[in-house]
Protein backbone atom coordinates (compact mmCIF):
# COMPACT_ATOMS: atom_id res chain seq x y z
CA UNK A 1 0.00 0.00 0.00
CA UNK A 2 1.30 3.57 -1.23
CA UNK A 3 1.28 6.18 1.36
CA UNK A 4 0.01 9.11 0.30
CA UNK A 5 2.24 12.46 0.62
CA UNK A 6 -0.30 14.90 1.42
CA UNK A 7 -3.32 14.88 3.52
CA UNK A 8 -6.52 14.51 0.66
CA UNK A 9 -8.57 17.82 1.27
CA UNK A 10 -10.45 17.50 -1.39
CA UNK A 11 -12.14 14.26 0.44
CA UNK A 12 -12.57 16.20 3.71
CA UNK A 13 -15.50 18.02 4.91
CA UNK A 14 -16.32 20.69 7.18
CA UNK A 15 -17.36 19.87 10.37
CA UNK A 16 -20.80 20.99 11.29
CA UNK A 17 -20.88 23.47 15.01
CA UNK A 18 -22.77 20.72 17.09
CA UNK A 19 -19.38 18.71 16.36
CA UNK A 20 -17.38 21.42 17.39
CA UNK A 21 -19.03 21.46 20.26
CA UNK A 22 -19.25 17.89 21.34
CA UNK A 23 -15.27 18.10 20.72
CA UNK A 24 -15.19 21.01 23.06
CA UNK A 25 -17.47 19.54 25.68
CA UNK A 26 -14.98 16.03 25.05
CA UNK A 27 -12.24 18.17 25.71
CA UNK A 28 -13.82 19.86 28.72
CA UNK A 29 -14.64 16.44 30.57
CA UNK A 30 -11.40 14.15 29.64
CA UNK A 31 -9.24 16.78 30.26
CA UNK A 32 -10.55 19.34 32.98
CA UNK A 33 -9.71 22.17 29.68
CA UNK A 34 -11.66 25.23 28.78
CA UNK A 35 -10.68 27.14 25.59
CA UNK A 36 -8.73 30.02 27.33
CA UNK A 37 -10.05 33.52 26.81
CA UNK A 38 -8.01 35.43 24.52
CA UNK A 39 -6.51 38.70 26.21
CA UNK A 40 -7.23 41.75 24.66
CA UNK A 41 -5.11 45.12 24.70
CA UNK A 42 -6.56 48.37 26.16
CA UNK A 43 -4.15 51.06 24.05
CA UNK A 44 -4.56 54.80 26.34
CA UNK A 45 -7.10 56.88 24.04
CA UNK A 46 -5.53 58.79 21.70
CA UNK A 47 -2.41 57.68 21.68
CA UNK A 48 -1.06 56.17 17.95
CA UNK A 49 -0.32 52.75 18.66
CA UNK A 50 2.28 50.10 16.80
CA UNK A 51 1.78 46.17 17.46
CA UNK A 52 5.05 44.80 17.99
CA UNK A 53 6.38 41.47 18.81
CA UNK A 54 9.24 41.60 21.28
CA UNK A 55 10.72 38.75 23.71
CA UNK A 56 9.74 39.66 27.21
CA UNK A 57 11.18 37.94 30.11
CA UNK A 58 8.63 35.31 31.82
CA UNK A 59 9.34 36.49 35.39
CA UNK A 60 8.24 40.38 33.25
CA UNK A 61 5.81 38.20 32.16
CA UNK A 62 4.53 36.60 35.67
CA UNK A 63 4.41 40.27 37.37
CA UNK A 64 2.63 42.08 34.83
CA UNK A 65 -0.21 39.04 34.94
CA UNK A 66 -0.11 39.84 39.21
CA UNK A 67 -0.73 43.77 38.57
CA UNK A 68 -3.27 43.37 35.94
CA UNK A 69 -5.46 41.69 38.43
CA UNK A 70 -5.12 43.96 40.84
CA UNK A 71 -6.11 46.75 38.57
CA UNK A 72 -8.80 44.38 36.55
CA UNK A 73 -7.58 44.90 33.24
CA UNK A 74 -5.15 42.26 31.00
CA UNK A 75 -1.13 42.24 31.70
CA UNK A 76 -0.35 43.63 28.42
CA UNK A 77 -2.19 46.65 29.09
CA UNK A 78 0.09 47.03 32.07
CA UNK A 79 3.38 46.61 30.64
CA UNK A 80 2.33 49.42 27.99
CA UNK A 81 1.02 51.72 31.30
CA UNK A 82 4.74 50.84 32.61
CA UNK A 83 6.53 51.70 29.93
CA UNK A 84 4.84 54.81 28.93
CA UNK A 85 5.47 55.92 32.53
CA UNK A 86 9.56 55.35 32.04
CA UNK A 87 9.25 56.81 28.64
CA UNK A 88 7.49 60.51 30.17
CA UNK A 89 10.07 60.48 33.10
CA UNK A 90 12.77 60.50 30.73
CA UNK A 91 12.24 62.74 28.68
Amino acid sequence: MQKEPEFPFEKARRITQAEVIAAQKAIKEQFNLEKPQQETFSPPENAPDQIINIPVSSKVIEWAKKEAQTRGTDYKTVINEELLKIAETTR
